[in-house]
């Protein structure tokens, strides 16, 4: 599992906004396409909808899911410099 996967999985694990029963099979999934969606050049608009959509069931405030968007963007960004400065 890539560092970006493992990172995202960490954030969602601690986002209020997602359900807390969520199994880590789907917790993997959803890391994982956040992460395709970032590689793909998705911006903040784009993830937010997607991670609203995660959501359903909860009263998305969406503070935090904005906040976890950007805070993925922010992983994904640090770890590609990373990548491109060794």
């Amino acid at each position: 599992m890539s560092a970006l996967v493992e990172g995202i999985m960490n954030l969602i694990r601690h986002c209020e906004d997602l359900p807390h029963n969520m199994s880590r099979t789907e917790v993997t999934h959803y890391a994982s396409v956040l992460a395709s969606k970032l590689k793909s050049g998705e911006n903040i608009e784009q993830l937010d909808y997607y991670l609203s959509h995660i959501m359903i069931g909860n009263p998305p405030t969406g503070r935090n899911r904005r906040e976890l968007a950007e805070r993925a963007l922010k992983l994904f960004s640090s770890l590609k410099a990373a990548r491109l400065t060794s």
